[in-house]
């Protein structure tokens, strides 16, 4: 009898000590969650504040920092997530924001052209010849090239093409590894362009041969006519005699 009663009693302690593990573990648990929300409201919050400082702050979007911007791109972006009151009171901000952005970007654009156009008159001032004057078309890959360093562009013109080469070379050359052929069917001459030590061009003037532009194996196998070093820092040209 005694012992059935102590079984019983222990019994009922095990059941009492699970129950209130239980117990404990659900409160924690719910206790986590809270803080867990009670943590996204807070960044929410936090965010909510930031924004709303910098919407009223009466700052265009040329005057703001580049952190600034990034924040403010953001709440553009994501503006239909905040709450009701918050898209009433800022609303008109970000338009008013994004519209002196728009603007901004359209003066950069027009300050970058002018300044682009502001080094071409100085390189003519100072008599460097522009590239673009002969054609404003780009080089293209050789075909049958291996190397994938060859590139080649035709042109149809009287000027003399040495004198263009350093303008070329600063504004067509994707690196100095690369080699270009610029082929001048108006005089049959044909240059081949490569970069020396980084501080000078190497041109090299070939006689053209017909359909040589359009294959790697034909490029640059005419007869070698002259050949010249043209410095990159001041234009100057020289011939090279052998």
């Amino acid at each position: 009898m005694k012992k059935k009663l102590i079984l019983s009693i222990l019994s009922i302690v095990v059941l009492v000590n699970i129950a209130g593990c239980g117990a404990d573990k659900s409160s924690e648990s719910k206790s986590t969650n809270t803080q867990n929300i009670e943590s996204t409201e807070d960044k929410f919050n936090s965010e909510v504040e930031k924004y709303g400082e910098l919407l009223s702050s009466g700052k265009t979007y040329e005057e703001m920092t580049a952190t600034e911007r990034t924040d403010f791109s953001q709440v553009e972006q994501t503006l239909s997530k905040f709450t009701d009151e918050f898209k009433e009171k800022y609303t008109a901000d970000v338009e008013r924001i994004a519209k002196t952005r728009d603007e901004a970007v359209e003066k950069w654009k027009k300050e970058d052209e002018a300044k682009k156009k502001e080094e071409e008159s100085k390189k003519k001032s100072s008599n460097e010849k522009i590239f673009s004057d002969i054609t404003t078309s780009t080089p293209s890959p050789v075909r049958n090239d291996v190397t994938g360093r060859w590139k080649v562009i035709t042109v149809n013109s009287d000027k003399d093409i040495l004198k263009y080469a350093k303008d070329y070379y600063e504004n067509n050359f994707s690196n100095e590894n690369e080699i270009h052929a610029i082929v001048n069917l108006q005089t049959n001459r044909t240059y081949k362009i490569s970069n020396l030590l980084g501080n000078s061009l190497d041109v090299t003037v070939h006689k053209y041969i017909p359909g040589e532009q359009n294959d790697a194996k034909k490029l640059f196998n005419g007869d070698v006519l002259e050949e010249y070093t043209v410095y990159l820092d001041n234009g100057k040209i020289e011939r090279i005699d052998y």
